[in-house]
């Protein structure tokens, strides 16, 4: 009967091919608690020993000798990346100095879909490489990965990783859901020539002056502002509108259990972004946007301003960055924020471990332990513009990286406030919420509209 549980409803899943992603969690929740229960209750290969069933960190010497590691990755070891040279650098050290072999798989940004594709299957990774956001945050509580608070302690990453970093990714249960690996920094990059031909000479720090920053790029035929506004980076710079006049208290609570509508206070920030929609201040076609055009136009002087994270810092071009200055998103009259926000955080890439990865624990070890390296972490900084969520000093190597990441460790810090970063409140919302953000971009469509479609998701 459980065989039947799992493999009827995925087959059926994969049939249908269900577009709606609140109902992909629906089922993805109770099956992979199926699969969970027939992992432990069943006998065989694909069962827990009895000392990973009953704790994560139990007696490794107890594992059969293990050949082989299964990775699934958001990061790229091959082509033409910036993260290639150091994925490979901890991959190498780590298979020279096990022998173990590593079948790594990279996933773009359906991960998320192709892991949990994998765990209804019984066929996931041992170790999953992704950001915490929206379904990654879910895995946890649906038995998918394990928790590591032991095993941060055990494997001496307690004194590696910053506190706050680990405070991140634990959940409201007090677990840990895995390890933080990679922080960003999340500023808006205003291209101070384009402004200056716009005769623009100050970023702006109000919404006043962003609107009239606007008026005179279009007037010189320059695009003001892009972003992503048809996926998660359109998101991210709603969520920072809609909290303009929210304390992070109250945004922490309406990120987490939705009620735009019913705080006047997320009205406000949403009536400030459709009032900037409306000015002009985003591209035209904005919605039509994802955030690898909205990189690609700003790199081009097609746009004059966008809100982009440190990951972005490495596909600028030296001319590029030597004209932009990085700040934050102008703040209303009355906002909770008396400069500019930016975001920062520690949930932009990670390691989790799954059921799987549980029973081939030692080897996992060497293989996480491998991209904590100073080594590998001075080469992620230099090369991928990685801000760590490690506490080891990285400032010989911010000399190689780009030099709009040192502006952001410095004094960029200065010119803005940090909003509160959405992620870890939004949890398995993040799909829908998407989704809603998105309508917003659209023309015409009303704050009343927006906010209920925006409730809507955590329905």
């Amino acid at each position: 009967q459980i065989e039947s549980d799992i493999t009827v409803p995925f087959t059926k899943w994969k049939k249908e091919k269900i577009v709606n992603q609140d109902r992909k969690k629906m089922l993805f929740t109770s099956v992979a608690s199926a699969l969970v229960l027939t992992l432990v209750g069943c006998a065989g290969s694909g069962s827990p020993t009895s000392e990973s069933s009953s704790s994560a960190g139990g007696d490794q010497s107890s594992e059969s000798k293990v050949s082989e590691i299964n990775v699934l990755s958001l990061y790229k070891k091959t082509g033409d990346v910036p993260e290639g040279a150091a994925i490979n650098l901890a991959v190498d050290s780590f298979i020279s100095s096990t022998g173990v072999s590593v079948n790594f798989t990279e996933a773009g940004e359906n991960l998320g879909e192709e892991f949990e594709a994998t765990v209804l299957a019984g066929q996931e990774a041992d170790v999953v490489i992704v950001n915490l956001f929206d379904k990654s945050s879910g895995w946890l509580d649906a038995g998918a990965t394990i928790a590591v608070n032991d095993l941060i302690a055990e494997w001496g990453l307690d004194s590696v990783i910053k506190e706050s970093a680990i405070k991140e990714w634990t959940n409201s249960s007090g677990e840990v859901q895995g390890f933080p690996f990679q922080g960003f920094t999340w500023p808006v990059w205003y291209n101070m020539d384009l402004l200056a031909k716009a005769g623009i000479t100050a970023a702006p720090q109000t919404m006043d002056q962003l609107i009239e920053a606007t008026d005179a790029l279009r007037a010189a035929g320059i695009g003001p502002m892009v972003v992503g506004g048809n996926d998660w980076s359109g998101n991210k710079l709603w969520l920072q509108f809609a909290q303009m006049f929210m304390d992070k208290t109250e945004a922490a609570d309406v990120y987490s259990n939705g009620g735009f509508c019913a705080s006047p206070n997320a009205m406000k920030g949403i009536s400030e972004f459709v009032k900037a929609r409306d000015a002009g201040v985003f591209v035209d076609g904005v919605e039509g946007y994802t955030a690898d055009t909205m990189n690609a136009a700003y790199y081009a002087q097609d746009a004059a301003i966008m809100p982009a994270g440190s990951w972005a810092m490495s596909g600028a071009e030296p001319e590029i960055a030597a004209v932009t200055e990085l700040g934050g998103l102008p703040v209303p009259s009355g906002a909770a924020y008396t400069k500019p926000t930016a975001y920062e955080g520690f949930t932009g890439v990670g390691f989790f471990i799954t059921k799987k990865g549980a029973q081939k624990l030692s080897a996992v070890k060497d293989f996480i332990l491998s991209f904590y390296q100073p080594d590998v972490i001075g080469k992620f900084v230099a090369e991928v513009n990685v801000v760590p969520a490690t506490t080891n000093d990285i400032s010989e190597y911010l000399a190689a990286a780009s030099p709009l990441l040192g502006e952001a460790v410095s004094t960029m810090q200065t010119k803005v406030e940090f909003a509160l970063m959405p992620d870890v409140y939004v949890g398995t919302h993040g799909d829908a919420l998407t989704r809603a953000s998105a309508l917003a971009y659209g023309p015409g469509v009303s704050a009343d509209q927006i906010c209920k479609a925006a409730d809507q998701a955590y329905n």
